[in-house]
């Protein structure tokens, strides 16, 4: 395949030895530089274009959109170089793997006949000519099929194959036999929708409103029944109906770092076992000074789909902290690094230089230290 990067034209080649590499390609002129950039536009579009047609959830108007695009490069490649298919530029495009398939945008090709070769084999001359193929003026691939909808279920399906999901200005545009108000109706009446709750005129499929967080969305319904709301009978009932029985604290099962907890909690789960270490080491409560402190010393949160944290507690410390085994004052791994590990599910391996009498270099001996994992238990009791 041709590429152009920083400025330079490569193809892309592939070598048993060494993989697929860059080979860079020889420009010999302005002009050929002018037409590979021009050629690209057109191979860009054209792969733009059949993307889009191959995408079921494409529009008419993207279609057209795409397509204008696609004429628009390659009228001004016309103007400017010649056909595709000329000797001249045929010679590029060739270079690059998809320079059939661009080559394919033209058919009935016929070549120019200058005055001279015209004369010599007593012909007339012409000027090199083309046709555009279909694809600049309609659909190729996957062409759409003409839509036959009878009824509600039919338009709502309909509807989600085309669109994604509930798409009312579908609805009303191809199912023309009857009102979209009386198609809302049926779709009621059969629960494949309901009426928003939250936005007053629109409307939500049943899967997606029947699910997620419902005792949150009953909550809010019964809210906005008490104010006045009309036509939430059906949402309270269905919703009464699904609501899950409410678990007891003992019959819930969850690791520290299931990414569903609320980082608050971790930090006033850590609170909790620092207050509680410094009551049986000093035979005293914290003060709520002392307590504040501690508050702004540990620090949790969930970003990007990982865990930072953030701990300056002796108290955690001394409890779970790893003492460097040659140096009794500090750490080996402090606890704000082993908890770290911990929520991210990385490895809680504490590794010591050692030296074998055998070799004068050093290896590393990896110990386990089972405090560390205390941690992940704890918090199941």
């Amino acid at each position: 395949e041709l590429v152009k990067w920083d400025n330079l034209y490569y193809k892309l080649e592939q070598d048993n030895e060494i993989g697929i590499f860059l080979k860079p390609t020889k420009i010999n002129s302005k002009v050929q530089d002018s037409r590979l950039k021009a050629y690209l536009k057109i191979k860009d579009a054209l792969n733009d274009l059949t993307s889009t047609e191959l995408n079921p959830l494409s529009s008419d108007l993207e279609l057209e959109n795409k397509r204008a695009k696609l004429n628009l490069v390659y009228d001004g490649f016309v103007k400017k170089f010649g056909y595709l298919n000329e000797n001249k530029n045929r010679k590029d495009i060739k270079q690059d793997l998809y320079g059939a398939k661009v080559l394919g945008l033209e058919k009935d090709f016929e070549k120019e006949i200058t005055p001279r070769s015209a004369k010599m084999q007593n012909i007339e001359p012409r000027q090199a000519q083309a046709k555009k193929a279909q694809i600049f003026f309609e659909r190729t691939l996957n062409p759409k099929k003409e839509l036959i909808i009878t009824n509600a279920k039919e338009a709502l399906i309909a509807s989600i194959n085309q669109k994604g999901g509930l798409d009312l200005h579908f609805i009303r545009d191809h199912f023309t036999t009857q009102s979209l108000e009386t198609t809302i109706k049926e779709l009621l009446e059969q629960k494949l929708i309901y009426k928003d709750h939250k936005d007053n005129g629109d409307y939500i499929l049943a899967n997606d409103y029947l699910s997620g967080n419902v005792k949150r969305k009953l909550k809010e319904v019964k809210e906005a029944i008490n104010q006045g709301v009309e036509g939430l009978e059906v949402n309270l009932k269905d919703l009464e109906l699904i609501i899950p029985k409410d678990l007891k604290a003992t019959e819930i099962m969850a690791n520290i770092n299931s990414p569903w907890i609320p980082t608050q909690y971790l930090e006033e789960f850590l609170m909790e076992l620092s207050a509680n270490h410094y009551e049986k080491q000093y035979g005293d409560k914290m003060t709520d000074y002392q307590l504040g402190n501690l508050k702004e010393n540990i620090k949790v949160e969930h970003l990007n789909g990982a865990y930072e944290v953030s701990i300056r507690s002796n108290e955690l410390n001394e409890l779970y902290g790893i003492r460097h085994k040659d140096r009794a004052h500090s750490y080996k791994a402090p606890f704000e690094s082993l908890l770290n590990k911990v929520l991210n599910n990385k490895d809680l391996s504490v590794k010591y230089a050692q030296v074998d009498p055998n070799d004068p270099k050093k290896k590393s001996l990896s110990l386990m230290k089972s405090k560390a994992i205390s941690l992940n238990k704890k918090q199941k009791n």
